[in-house]
């Protein structure tokens, strides 16, 4: 089952996806307000409600640049998931801004980036 946060503009969902047995996070729009740290808890949560260690797979390809806040965020969810996180991405400064929060934490050999 998908659960969606923030509007049609700007928010992201989050669901289980059985056959792959793997977390998928979908991002869009330019986050404001209490979205960046809403999506944070969110998944973070989500990542620590699974038993062991589950794969996250995060479509960003239609976000906008990302606040400081929200690559905090991502930060957060990249050092809770315990195992490999697959981010799609369509946009160069996109996959920029999150290779740089990758590079930073300690879960850079776990993620991979494929582009859409």
């Amino acid at each position: 089952m998908e659960t969606k946060y923030g509007t049609e503009d700007a928010g992201f969902s989050i669901q289980y996806e059985d056959a792959q047995k793997r977390l998928c996070v979908t991002g869009w729009g330019y986050w404001q307000s209490e979205l960046p740290q809403q999506f944070g808890t969110v998944v973070v949560q989500a990542i620590r409600t699974r038993p062991g260690s589950t794969p996250v797979r995060m479509v960003m390809s239609a976000m906008k640049p990302m606040s400081q806040e929200s690559l905090t965020s991502f930060a957060d969810i990249l050092e809770a998931a315990g195992a490999k996180v697959t981010v799609e991405t369509r946009n160069a400064l996109i996959r920029l801004q999150l290779l740089q929060i990758v590079n930073k934490t300690r879960a850079k050999d776990r993620v991979e980036f494929i582009s859409t």
